[in-house]
């Protein structure tokens, strides 16, 4: 698995872009919460780097990607497709028992793709709105309201596993 990751890195963050950018948004979502920074760098500089077929099937490609940019974390177990009592998230970062006291957030994440037929727009128009008019557009609200339930309740689910543990 490590293998793959480091291959899939060296691929989309060849060395004109470095790791830089990356490794700052990874800081800013492990300990402070905040995931912006990571989606922007992927927007500017990973998904540049992918044809559209990469991205088309399904939410592989994307958690490929955060894959890539997360993993090097050795405060995290990384679990894909974690069975939270029979249903899956996306993507789950726990931190290590070692890293339980540190001000590191474990991470869950519930992707959503959606076509360009989904949201009725060609990518030359959504290529133009700005991440406010994507987010105001109903197909969008209404994945990330799926996701944002389906999140809360694999929350549920871990606080219900590991209690205070969790941050």
């Amino acid at each position: 698995r490590k293998l793959y990751v480091e291959e899939a890195g060296r691929f989309l963050l060849p060395k004109p872009w470095g790791r830089e950018g990356a490794d700052a948004a990874v800081r800013e979502l492990t300990e402070g919460g905040e995931l912006h920074a990571l989606l922007a760098f992927i927007e500017d500089k990973i998904f540049r780097a992918m044809s559209n077929r990469d991205l088309r099937w399904n939410e592989l490609a994307l958690k490929t990607v955060l894959l890539t940019l997360l993993f090097k974390e050795a405060s995290y177990v990384v679990y894909s497709e974690p069975e939270l009592e029979r249903t899956y998230a996306d993507l789950l970062l726990m931190r290590r028992p070692e890293a339980r006291g540190s001000s590191l957030w474990d991470l869950l994440f519930e992707l959503k793709r959606l076509a360009l037929e989904d949201v009725g727009l060609s990518g030359r128009e959504v290529r133009a709105l700005d991440a406010d008019a994507l987010y105001a557009l109903e197909p969008v609200r209404d994945a990330l309201d799926e996701a944002e339930t389906q999140a809360r309740g694999y929350r549920d689910v871990l606080v219900a596993r590991h209690g205070d543990d969790l941050r």
